[in-house]
């Protein structure tokens, strides 16, 4: 069976670049599923889980928006961030999410609240991610 090329670039280099199944992302318009041989494709992503799968092996990712590249079966997503669920700090994951929230509670302005809102989905993202990873039956690097 075809291969797809899945990169995943942030702006610190390449966080992830290996030869997988399948692809599963969340774009601005819904989940997209991707195979080898899929159509062109260039859409901007949310900030949300991105799953890759290889040898029957399901992976998942935190990635901070951005945007992904489907083209000859290479899939390029670029995002100003992307952990490996397996990288992702537990404990600092659930204190981001509760300052985010009071801030959040503090309602300090308008540009405050949007900044602590982002912060709230990217640490509800990661913890998303872990638990997923968890789920099928996959541990954490422990920090």
């Amino acid at each position: 069976m075809a291969k797809l090329t899945l990169d995943v670039v942030t702006p610190n280099g390449i966080t992830l670049s290996d030869s997988v199944d399948s692809v599963t992302v969340e774009g601005i318009d819904g989940e997209i599923g991707i195979l080898p041989d899929h159509i062109p494709l260039f859409t901007a992503l949310k900030i949300s889980v991105l799953s890759f799968k290889k040898d029957g092996v399901t992976d998942y990712m935190a990635v901070m928006g951005g945007f992904v590249d489907v083209n000859h079966n290479k899939v390029s997503v670029l995002s100003n961030a992307a952990e490996h669920a397996s990288n992702i700090d537990v404990i600092r994951a659930k204190q981001d999410k509760e300052m985010s929230e009071r801030h959040l509670m503090e309602k300090a302005g308008e540009e405050i609240f949007q900044r602590a809102e982002r912060e709230v989905v990217k640490s509800l993202t990661r913890l998303k991610a872990v638990e997923l990873l968890e789920k099928a039956g996959r541990s954490l690097k422990r920090h």
